[in-house]
This record gives structure tokens, C-alpha cells and sequence, in this order.
């Protein structure tokens, strides 16, 4: 008997080790071949989008709001390898987060602007004194909304001068202002993209005499401004416009509204847009989900980051299933969209938290950020292309193995019991009848015990070649590593741990002398039985 158990036992733990093997791996794996894991950044109170930039020596600056947010500001300055160099906090009585919307403060390299909504005054304003210091160099009065892009080169700053339209062109401390398109009354809203040969001003107008917000996209080649051109109308009843954006690729000039109806949890993406040479339209594109590429419902405003020969891509946070490991969690994917829809996603986070709120920032590597709600603050996380930092979040480290194993304890305590006298008690009913069976007539079956022995194997073995289908089941087969998939598997698997239970059974025989065939029997089916179970029994819990 000491060799069955100690058969057991070994098998039991080889199975156990295997699946800590490839939970460790699931969990160290990156979210995309050339993007590392996530990194742990900042805990603030605050629920804002991450403000990052990118200065001068391609270090990383996220400005964040101190306290209460009022007359002081947190810096903190990583560098490429998102190691904290330096954390600062500014004294600035004008820059008060409490006054500032959230989609009107920008950092570009070490400048910053916002605007105070209650003064409806704009700051245009730049770090200095390594990071101790914020210097304002301009400031504009009565402007009730504001946006900034930047090409690398200079700065845009597009507002709201009453019912006037400017653009501030700013580079080194220099601003240059020219006026937008004239006589746009009731501006609710304005975003600006410049590409390598146009200015793009996008603006929200209310039509009051039917209630609807109207879309429009205007051209500026230099000094005079294209006729508006409107490429929707949307109707505020039942929901809200969360945000706006435009953006452009070589062939076409790309609006996208961001709505929300009752679910606040998702948002919806309206995508319009025309051809740059014809100016011809688009058809509208609704957006919820990629569902075709395994991203669920998004779950935040979008950020346009970049144009390719193939259109736009955007990121956004979403549930998905492209990652066993965050499989349903929302987390930070990008997307390629262009005129016909969405064409490309990539997984670019993967955490088994509700990601949202994400950012996106480059220099000589690329940089996401985002937010994640734990014990009542805002956790900022950060992921990036550096190798440094994949290679340090990729690797299986000591909290790596210990959330591997911490995977497995409920497969031991749990899984496999649940499995074994719960899920597919069916496939070894018949067994167990034939194990009642010689264990009632076994005196009379003393000298055919041999041969009701492999009958009883052939009863098990049959039922589970019958039965093994109900492992792979789609929802199971996601989780499963591709050893279990092999083909062949359903034939394989059942054949070796019948192998092995005959095995345990025989050394019990030798061993202790059984006369009995109910027992010899009853041990090949605990041995067999559980092992096979315990080897499937985390991917059906999943």
C-alpha cells in the first residue's frame, strides 16, 4: 500500500508543480509581444485621467493634484526606465485642480497650460528650477473653453473667446495668435489637430430650436479657415457627449464623439469623417465594442495617439479576452481604425483590476498610464516599450510564483473535490455500480477476480473516452495550455492515467497480498479517478 500512496502522491504534486509552472507563466507573460507588465506608479485621491508628459532629457513628468488640490501641485519625475528620480511638490495658488476640468490641463515636455473655470482665465506656463517651480508666461482672459496639441514642434492652443475662435501657436515662450473661423456663435466645445500641412479645428455648436449638439470640422492651410463643415448632429436625450477629438491620417480627417447613455460603466464611440482631397463624407460609424477581435464594451473616453499608411490608432480600456490571466478585467487596448471600422486591436496592459482612464505619452520609447480604484484611492499604473522594464516585469520572480501558487490552493482544496463528486460523478457511475457489483458476490468471484478486475478497467476506461468531451468545453479550452489541446488529447489522457491507476492498483496487489477485488478495484479508481481530475480541474473553474 506505501508504494500506491507514495505513486500517488508523487503524480498528485508533478500535477500540482505543473500547474504552478504554467500559472507563473500566464501571470509573468507580457501583455503584448514588445509592451511589459504593469508598474506601480502613484496612489492619489483624485479620479483623473494621468497627466503625463515627456521632457526634454525623455524623462517622464506625471503632475498630479497634492492634498486637496488647492495651490500646490505633486511632480513626480521618473526616468526611461520608470524609476522615480525626483518628487516634488509646487507651491501655485493659480493652478487649483478643483477649478480645472478635467479635459482642460496639459503637459507637454516641461509646459503646462489650464484653464481656471471659474475665472475662465487660461495659464500658459512652464517647470522650472528643476521641477520646484512653475513660471506662467501668458495668461488669456474670458475664455470658456480651451484645447492644446502638439506636434513635437509647437504648441496648439485653441479657445474660446466669447463667441470668437483663436489659435495660439507657442514655441519657446513665443505665442503667436490668429483668429479661427468667423461668426460660430454658441461654441459648447473645441478641439484642434495640426498634421503636416493643415491646422483642423473641431467644434461643438447647440442648434436651441431643436436642442441638438451639431459637429463641425474646419481646415486652416496657413491664414484662411475652410467652411465649416458639419459631419453630425447628435441629440442629447437619454445621452450625454462625454468627450470630442479629431485626428487625421494621409487619407482622411477623423471626428469621434464620445457618448454615454444609462450604463455609466461604457461609453459608445461616434466616428465621422471625410476625405481630405474630395471632402466627400464618410458613413457614420457607431463604435461599443470589437468584439470580432475579443474587446468588450469600452469602459473609457478614448485617446487618439498616432496616424499610420493604415488610419488612426486610439486607445481605450475595455474587458477583454485576448489575455487568459485579465480575461474580463478592463485593461488598456489599442485600436486601428480607420473609415470601414476597427481593423487592429492590441492589448497593451493586463491586470485583474477595472482599468480605466488611460493615457498615452513618447519619446524615445512609448508610455501608457492609467488609473485603478483600491481601498478608496486612485492607483496611476504604467506600462511601457523600454526593455529594461520588460524584462523586469516579464521574469518570474518570487511574487510572481507565490500568486502562481496562490492560484492553485483552491484547486487543492476545492476544484477537484467539486469536480470529482460533483461535476463528473456521471463518468464513473458505472464504475462504481461495478465495484458494488464484486464487492458483492466477491466471495464467488474469488478466482475470477483478475478478470473483473479488467473489466472494471474497461468500464472506466470506455466511459471516460465517452465523457472526456465535457472538459473541453470552449470556456475551459481558453484556459487550458496547449498539452492539454494536443491532438489526440481526449484519447491520451484518459489512456496514461488509466496506465497509472493500473499501475497503483497492481502495486497494492504485490504488496499486500489482496485477495479482495473489490479493493484492488476501488484503488485503481481513487488513483485514476482523482489524478485525471485534478490534472483538468483549474480550467473548469475559471
Amino acid at each position: 500500500m506505501k508504494k500506491t500512496i507514495v505513486l500517488f502522491i508523487a503524480f498528485f504534486i508533478f500535477i500540482s508543480v505543473f500547474h504552478i509552472y504554467y500559472n507563473a507563466d500566464i501571470i509573468a507573460k507580457p501583455p503584448s509581444f514588445d509592451w511589459s507588465r504593469d508598474v506601480n506608479l502613484q496612489s492619489i485621491k483624485f479620479n483623473r485621467t494621468p497627466l503625463a508628459g515627456i521632457d526634454d532629457d525623455n524623462n517622464v513628468v506625471l503632475v498630479y493634484p497634492y492634498e486637496n488640490g488647492e495651490g500646490k501641485v505633486g511632480v513626480n519625475l521618473y526616468d526611461e526606465k520608470l524609476e522615480l528620480i525626483k518628487d516634488e511638490v509646487v507651491d501655485i495658488e493659480e493652478l487649483n485642480f478643483n477649478k480645472i476640468l478635467k479635459d482642460e490641463i496639459f503637459v507637454y515636455g516641461s509646459r503646462i497650460y489650464w484653464r481656471d473655470n471659474l475665472l475662465n482665465k487660461v495659464y500658459i506656463g512652464r517647470f522650472c528650477d528643476e521641477y520646484k517651480k512653475i513660471e506662467i508666461f501668458s495668461e488669456i482672459e474670458n475664455v470658456s473653453r480651451m484645447n492644446v496639441y502638439s506636434d513635437g514642434e509647437f504648441d496648439y492652443l485653441a479657445y474660446v473667446d466669447k463667441d470668437d475662435i483663436f489659435i495660439a501657436k507657442i514655441k519657446d515662450g513665443s505665442v503667436k495668435t490668429i483668429e479661427g473661423p468667423k461668426n460660430q456663435l454658441d461654441i459648447k466645445d473645441i478641439k484642434v489637430f495640426k498634421d503636416s500641412q493643415k491646422i483642423y479645428l473641431q467644434f461643438a455648436k447647440k442648434d436651441k430650436s431643436v436642442g441638438c449638439k451639431e459637429i463641425f470640422v474646419s481646415e486652416c492651410d496657413g491664414e484662411n479657415w475652410s467652411k465649416p463643415l458639419m459631419l453630425n448632429k447628435i441629440n442629447e436625450v437619454k445621452i450625454s457627449i462625454k468627450d470630442m477629438s479629431i485626428f487625421a491620417d494621409d487619407v482622411n480627417v477623423y471626428s469621434i464623439i464620445t457618448i454615454q447613455g444609462d450604463n455609466k460603466s461604457s461609453f459608445t464611440y461616434i466616428v465621422d469623417g471625410y476625405d481630405k482631397k474630395t471632402k466627400k463624407t464618410f458613413e457614420t460609424l457607431k463604435l461599443n465594442n470589437a468584439m470580432k477581435y475579443g474587446v468588450g464594451d469600452f469602459s473609457s473616453i478614448p485617446a487618439i495617439i498616432n496616424s499610420t499608411n493604415e488610419g488612426i490608432e486610439l486607445i481605450t480600456t475595455a474587458p477583454t479576452t485576448i489575455d487568459i490571466y485579465s480575461r474580463n478585467a478592463s485593461n488598456v487596448v489599442k485600436l486601428l481604425l480607420d473609415d470601414s471600422g476597427i481593423k487592429k486591436v492590441k492589448l497593451l496592459s493586463k491586470t485583474k483590476s477595472w482599468s480605466n482612464r488611460p493615457n498615452y505619452i513618447k519619446g524615445n520609447y512609448e508610455y501608457v498610464f492609467w488609473n485603478e480604484s483600491e481601498n478608496g484611492y486612485n492607483q496611476i499604473k504604467g506600462a511601457t516599450t523600454e526593455k529594461t522594464v520588460f524584462n523586469r516585469t516579464t521574469n518570474k520572480t518570487r511574487k510572481v510564483i507565490a500568486e502562481a501558487i496562490g492560484e492553485e490552493v483552491p484547486v487543492l482544496i476545492s476544484f477537484n473535490f467539486l469536480l470529482s463528486f460533483g461535476g463528473r460523478f456521471i463518468s464513473i457511475f458505472p464504475a462504481l455500480m461495478w465495484l458494488v457489483y464484486i464487492f458483492m458476490y466477491n466471495e464467488k468471484m474469488q478466482k475470477k477476480q483478475d478478470k473483473m478486475f479488467l473489466i472494471g478497467i474497461a468500464i472506466f476506461y470506455v466511459f471516460q473516452l465517452v465523457t472526456i468531451k465535457d472538459f473541453y468545453v470552449p470556456q475551459a479550452m481558453a484556459f487550458m495550455p496547449n498539452v492539454l489541446k494536443i491532438s489526440g488529447a481526449k484519447f491520451i489522457y484518459p489512456t496514461i492515467f488509466t496506465a497509472i491507476g493500473w499501475l497503483g492498483a497492481n502495486f497494492y496487489k504485490k504488496n499486500a497480498n489482496v485477495k479482495e477485488g473489490y479493493k484492488l478495484y476501488g484503488t485503481f479508481l481513487v488513483v485514476s479517478y482523482i489524478l485525471m481530475n485534478h490534472l483538468y480541474s483549474p480550467y473548469l473553474f475559471k
